[in-house]
């Protein structure tokens, strides 16, 4: 039952993102095109439901505090290389590296995959999907509910 729920969601959340826009981030600085360097002026700018594609960096990307659904992809643990864009970039030496991420009160239905966390806390969030990342430090949840986590570390 939890794989048929899980799958709804997936699909639901598929054709949520149809309308959405994709916003690219790199803090590398080597001349690829990207719409933002830094993820918090990526997430500033980004509208409810939008994509935030995070590239591989020999950086760290600072920590992130959510509060709308935001769905960030990167290129971290246990990567997907079919489902993943084409970055025009060489990846396999590095990994999208965050801080952390919060998801708080307003980021329900937001999404993670493919990062190296430090952290990642869930306070007062519901429906979020979490898979092919890692965390270094914890996964602290907090009056939450519903969320999923697949394929982590």
């Amino acid at each position: 039952m939890k794989i048929y729920y899980f799958l709804i969601i997936l699909v639901t959340q598929q054709y949520t993102l149809l309308g959405q826009t994709t916003w690219y981030v790199s803090n590398r600085n080597d001349g690829v095109v990207v719409d933002y360097t830094d993820l918090t002026t990526a997430y500033n700018a980004a509208s409810p439901g939008d994509t935030i594609i995070i590239y591989p960096s020999p950086y760290t990307y600072s920590g992130q505090t959510v509060t709308k659904e935001i769905h960030f992809i990167g290129l971290g643990y246990h990567a997907d290389p079919i489902s993943q864009p084409s970055l025009g970039i060489k990846t396999f030496l590095y990994s999208a590296v965050i801080g952390h991420i919060n998801f708080n009160s307003g980021s329900d239905n937001s999404t993670a995959e493919s990062l190296l966390l430090g952290s990642m806390n869930m306070n007062n969030v519901s429906g979020c999907v979490v898979f092919r990342c890692e965390t270094t430090s914890m996964i602290n949840l907090e009056v939450s509910s519903n969320n999923y986590f697949r394929s982590c570390f």
